[in-house]
């Protein structure tokens, strides 16, 4: 059973980025950009060896390689 998902984060984003992070989103597969979100700061959290919940080995790995394509894309880089 998954747990019930009761806490909201908000966070702005550029235009340029918001796009960026739609087409990364569908190229990963992930169903929208808040399981983006959480599949990131899980990886975030894990790599600052904090423990984390169960995570989604197949989609982390997944949006690891997305992640390689967009990480030199100068509208997220740039902020514009």
């Amino acid at each position: 059973m998954l747990e019930p998902k009761d806490k909201v984060i908000n966070f702005r984003v550029t235009y340029q980025e918001y796009a960026s992070y739609c087409r990364a989103c569908s190229a990963a597969g992930l169903t929208n950009l808040s399981e983006m979100a959480r599949v990131a700061m899980r990886q975030f959290a894990r790599q600052r060896g904090s423990s984390v919940a169960s995570v989604d080995t197949f989609r982390e790995n997944h949006l690891d390689a997305v992640d390689a394509g967009y990480r030199d894309d100068p509208s997220i880089t740039d902020g514009r």
